[in-house]
Parts: C-alpha cells; structure tokens; sequence
C-alpha cells in the first residue's frame, strides 16, 4: 500500500468541507422530490378515482339492500368481498367505511352460502302423471287434503 501527502491550506480544506455539505444537501433535496414525484397525482386523478369509487359503493350499497340472496341467482360475493376489504384501505376512508366494510362482507358471506347450497341442491325434474296420481293418493289419505279435494272451487 503506497501513501502519499498532501498539503492544503486550511482555507482550501474548509472549501472542500462546504462543497461536501452542498453535495450531500442537493442529494437529500433531490430524494425528496423523487419520493414527491412518485407519490404525487401530476394528472389529478386520485379525485377522480375516489369520486369513482364512492359512485360503485352507493351501487353495492344499493345492491346488497334490495337483492335477496337467497332469491337473487349468480350474486358476485367474490367481488363483493374484494370490495369489503379494499374499503377500509380509501385514503379517505372513515369509521363508517370500516363498519360498512363489515356488513358488506357479512352480506357476501351470506351470498356464498346460499350459492352453494344451490349448487349442492338436486336438480328439479317434471312431474309426471303418475306423480300428480300418487300426489292425489297422499291428499285423499290426509285429513286436511280430503276435505280440500272434496270441496267444489265452482262454488
């Protein structure tokens, strides 16, 4: 390993010091606004975005309170769930979002459970004529439906 010396001048070392300083501070002030620029909204979308979607929330919300489950085929509980869980994650987001975000997945919880037992139910089939006949059988033999099936609807 070879040395070597230098020799400066205090004035010339304090210069250097300074520039060391100015260099250290532009490279701060250019993280800075690197981190700025990649957290920042040049096109001032992110309004837009949440205007958006707070418009697809008053849909759910409108579709989680008129459509029954258990009426209503086919609900997309996934999405609804993905919808739960990326509510309270807003950048506005308030205590109302966090509790709507728990109903919202307590709903598509619901949704799933009729879904599957819908798709574990047996299918329907045509009744058949003998099927109406042994139908007829079972009323005839009960005591509520004998005395319905002797009743005349033409009056």
């Amino acid at each position: 390993m070879t040395t070597a010396t230098l020799t400066l001048s205090m004035n010339d070392y304090n210069a250097l010091l300074a520039q060391r300083a100015e260099a250290r501070q532009e490279v701060a002030k250019l993280q800075a606004e690197l981190i700025a620029a990649k957290l920042g909204d040049p096109r001032e979308a992110m309004p837009k975005v949440l205007s958006f979607a707070r418009d697809c929330l008053t849909i759910a919300r409108y579709a989680v309170a008129n459509l029954d489950p258990s009426l209503s085929v086919g609900w997309p509980y996934e999405t609804l769930r993905a919808i739960a869980e990326a509510l309270p994650l807003l950048p506005d987001a308030n205590t109302n979002d966090r509790d709507m975000a728990i109903d919202l997945l307590a709903f598509a919880n619901d949704c799933e459970r009729h879904e599957i037992r819908r798709r574990n139910a047996p299918k329907p089939t045509r009744a058949t004529a003998e099927d109406w006949e042994q139908m007829r059988k079972n009323a005839e033999e009960h005591p509520v439906g004998s005395v319905l099936l002797k009743t005349d609807p033409a009056g």
